[in-house]
């Protein structure tokens, strides 16, 4: 009876663990269609555009340190 009880509570305990786990759920699937979608084209357009310009250093003791001089 002592066993009985004993398996009864772990089967108790794993189920109530089992069930308070939070689940992973999907993304909820949104009702655009697909002329909504931006184009490739615009998608690179917006990418180029976001690049940082290039930036020319005259000093390049910033990019590559030298050494300690003693």
């Amino acid at each position: 009876m002592k066993l009985l009880m004993i398996s009864g509570l772990t089967v108790l305990a794993l189920f109530l663990a089992a069930t308070s786990i939070p689940r992973a759920h999907p993304p909820l699937v949104s009702h655009t269609s697909a002329a909504e979608m931006p184009t490739v084209g615009e998608m690179q357009k917006v990418a180029q555009q976001s690049k940082l310009p290039v930036e020319d250093f005259e000093d390049r003791s910033l990019v590559f340190p030298r050494g300690t001089q003693r």
